[in-house]
Parts: structure tokens; sequence; C-alpha cells
């Protein structure tokens, strides 16, 4: 369990704020994973739950990776 003297880090941008100026956020990602009988990967939606700063860093976490968005690099 968190102390309230503890500082915790933000997921997104990495400041590091006690815990009443963070929230805890849920974001989805994606996971993959070997599949032996196939002999390939395959991937997996997973939910995550991290810590953000209460202004506004979880919305714009969620957004971030580009497989989720559809895109690609």
């Amino acid at each position: 369990m968190i102390q309230i003297l503890d500082v915790v880090k933000c997921a997104h941008c990495g400041k590091k704020r006690p815990p009443k100026d963070m929230k805890i956020g849920t974001v989805c990602t994606l996971i993959r994973k070997w599949i032996e009988k196939k002999q390939r990967y395959q991937n997996f939606a997973a939910k995550q739950k991290n810590w953000y700063c209460r202004d506004g860093c979880h919305p714009d976490d969620r957004y971030d990776d580009d497989d989720l968005k559809g895109g690609g690099s």
C-alpha cells in the first residue's frame, strides 16, 4: 500500500507527484504471445492500470500507441 509521504511516477509524462495529485487509469494495450500449436505470434488486447497526473495525462496515454489506432511506422 502507498503511504502518504510516498510519491508515484506518472506512466505518461514521468513526473513524480504525491498520490493525492494522481489518479489510477486503465489503458488497453496489445500483447504478442507465441502460440506453440500455430507456430506464430498472435496479438491479444489487455487492460493495464497505471498512475497518471490528474491534469490530463491519461487521455494522452490512451492514444499514444499507434498499433491501437490502426497506424504504424
